[in-house]
C-alpha cells in the first residue's frame, strides 16, 4: 500500500503485522524444497567451475556426467535440501523479525529496516545452515564419502586435528558473512520489485541480483569449504579475488537462485491468494 502516493517500501514504517514472521517462514521453508530440487543441477556445476579449472560452463557439465553419468548432477542433493530448508524458513522468518525490531526502534523505511534487519538475521541463519552447506559442498564435489560427511564426523575431524577454531568455525563465519550479503541483497530488491511484478518474476529478479553482489563472497566459501574438515583454511580475505576464477560459474549461480527463488515466489503467491483481498 502506497503512503501519500510514496510506494510503500521506500515510506516511513507505519507498523507490521505480528502474523507476517510465521507466514514468511513458511514461504520460505516450503518454497524451498521444489526450488531446490529443480535447480541443484546448477548448483553443482556451479561449484565445479569455482574450485576447478573446467574451462566453462559447458566443460564442466560434460566433466560431471563423463565421470558420474546423469546422477551427478544430483550428488549432494539430500544435504542441499536439508540445508535449504533449515535455512530458508528461518532466513524469511528472521528476516521479518529482524526488521519489525528495526522498525520499532529506528525511524526509517521499510527498506532501511529490511537492508538492516536481514544483513543481522543473514548472519544468525547463516552460522545455523553453515555445516549443511559445508556436507553438501563436500558431497557434491565427492571429496569425502557419504559415510564420512555426517554432522559429528565433521566436528570430531575438526576437533581431532585441533581445527576448531582455525578450521570449522573458521569456514562457518565465513559461510555467515556471505549469507549476510545475500539476504541484505535479496529482501530490499524483492520488497522493491513486488511493488511492480508478480512475486514470482519478483523473486527471481532479487535473488539473481544478490548472486551478483555477494558472488566474489560465495566463491571465496566455496574455496573454503571444499577443504576436508581436518585441514586448516586460510582466513576469507585470502579467497577473494585470487584470480581471474572469482566470478566464475555466476552465470550457473545466477540462474540456479532465479529457478529456486521464482518457485518460492509462486508459493508467496498462492498464500496471497489463499488470503485475499
Amino acid at each position: 500500500m502506497d503512503v501519500a502516493g510514496v510506494p510503500a517500501a521506500v515510506a516511513p514504517v507505519v507498523g507490521l503485522s505480528h502474523f507476517a514472521p510465521i507466514q514468511q517462514g513458511a514461504i520460505g521453508a516450503l518454497g524451498s524444497l521444489p526450488g531446490t530440487v529443480c535447480a541443484h543441477p546448477l548448483d553443482v556445476v556451479k561449484i565445479r567451475l569455482q574450485t576447478t579449472k573446467s574451462g566453462s560452463l559447458l566443460d564442466a557439465a560434460r566433466g560431471i556426467f563423463r565421470d558420474r553419468g546423469v546422477r551427478g548432477f544430483y550428488r549432494g542433493l539430500l544435504p542441499a535440501l536439508e540445508q535449504r530448508f533449515l535455512s530458508r524458513g528461518p532466513m524469511f522468518l528472521v528476516s521479518e523479525v529482524s526488521t519489525q525490531v528495526v522498525a520499532e526502534r529506528v525511524p526509517c523505511t521499510e527498506l532501511q529496516a529490511r537492508a538492516c534487519g536481514s544483513a543481522l538475521s543473514g548472519y544468525v541463519v547463516g552460522c545455523l545452515q553453515g555445516v549443511s552447506e559445508y556436507r553438501k559442498k563436500l558431497l557434491s564435489q565427492g571429496v569425502v564419502l557419504a559415510s564420512e560427511a555426517g554432522w559429528g564426523n565433521i566436528c570430531s575431524q575438526a576437533w581431532g586435528a585441533g581445527l576448531l577454531r582455525k578450521g570449522l568455525l573458521r569456514r562457518m563465519h565465513a559461510a555467515a558473512l556471505c549469507c549476510s550479503v545475500f539476504d541484505s541483497t535479496f529482501f530490499c530488491t524483492r520488497d522493491f520489485l513486488t511493488t511492480y511484478l508478480a512475486p514470482p518474476l519478483a523473486y527471481g529478479m532479487a535473488a539473481a541480483t544478490a548472486v551478483v553482489v555477494a558472488y566474489p563472497l560465495d566463491t571465496a566459501v566455496s574455496r573454503m569449504l571444499i577443504v576436508p574438515p581436518h585441514k586448516p583454511v586460510a582466513c576469507m580475505r585470502h579467497y577473494i579475488f585470487p584470480d581471474a576464477r572469482a566470478f566464475r560459474g555466476l552465470p550457473a549461480r545466477a540462474g540456479e537462485f532465479f529457478i529456486s527463488y521464482a518457485v518460492t515466489g509462486v508459493v508467496d503467491m498462492l498464500f496471497r491468494l489463499n488470503a485475499g483481498p
